[in-house]
């Protein structure tokens, strides 16, 4: 695989793992438990897929900057989506 489609894979799956985190946090705090359910088994199902990768393929440094820019970048817009929208 690319270094970039490493990055990008990785970015994405960081972005929806803390994008997930933030809508958990908002879920579980209102009682919603059917939203806390689906982010919990997306939130888990995505971590497996991220540890089998890494583990599989090794870890560059491009895999790093998708690690933290897509962890970084998920917070930010879930918490604009999550105080805009839910």
């Amino acid at each position: 695989m690319s270094k970039f489609k490493s990055f990008l894979l990785i970015f994405i799956a960081q972005f929806l793992v803390y994008a997930l985190v933030v809508i958990n946090t908002r879920a579980y705090t209102n009682d919603d438990y059917l939203l806390t359910i689906i982010s919990d088994v997306v939130f888990a199902s995505t971590n497996f897929f991220i540890i089998k990768k890494i583990a599989k393929d090794g870890s560059t440094f491009f895999d790093f900057l998708g690690y933290v820019m897509g962890g970084t970048t998920g917070s930010i817009a879930s918490m604009w989506v999550s105080i805009n929208y839910l």
